[in-house]
């Protein structure tokens, strides 16, 4: 999987190539790379299918996720699990922001915002207009749990609130407390 990849890089030569900054998540640069200079803030930004998914650094012709370089900068290893975004911006790899989380979890995707197809802006309610009723539901351990129909959005929402706190426990959005 991915930690045979990094397996190429030690938390020394990490040491040895950047500057790590902890509040900002930035990785700056001891050493010139092949288009950035000393002192610059290391790698490019990458999008797939438009959306930002993260930072790039390039090493010894390889391409590495800025945050999983970062985790082993600090910690010295490479996570079997993912590494997740509390605030969901791809490009804050601040350590206050990162956590591990396990791969079931991630699979779930629970910590994302809603789609450009949702118009209601709540992941996990839908509108039947027919019977003027909002429906609520989740989706954990690849089991759909149906949570019942509502007068009000807000009251679907509340239900699917509080159905993730039972099976999301990853999907609080407030960083940890050190």
């Amino acid at each position: 999987m991915r930690a045979s990849k990094y397996k190429k890089i030690s938390q020394q030569q990490l040491h040895d190539m950047f500057d790590y900054d902890t509040e900002t998540g930035y990785l700056t640069r001891k050493v010139k790379g092949n288009t950035q200079r000393v002192g610059s803030r290391a790698g490019t930004l990458y999008y797939a299918k438009g959306n930002l998914t993260g930072r790039v650094i390039g090493i010894d012709k390889e391409r590495y996720a800025a945050h999983v370089l970062i985790w082993l900068y600090v910690y010295g290893i490479v996570p079997e699990c993912q590494i997740d975004h509390i605030d969901q911006n791809p490009d804050n790899n601040s350590l206050r922001n990162l956590r591990l989380a396990p791969n079931n979890q991630m699979d779930q995707c629970q910590n994302k915002r809603p789609s450009r197809k949702n118009k209601l802006g709540v992941i996990g309610v839908r509108y039947d207009a027919e019977r003027r009723r909002y429906y609520a539901t989740i989706t954990a351990y690849k089991k759909h749990y149906f949570l019942g129909g509502y007068a009000t959005l807000e009251e679907a929402a509340a239900a699917r609130k509080k159905a993730e706190v039972v099976l999301h426990p990853f999907s609080t959005k407030t960083p940890p407390t050190a």
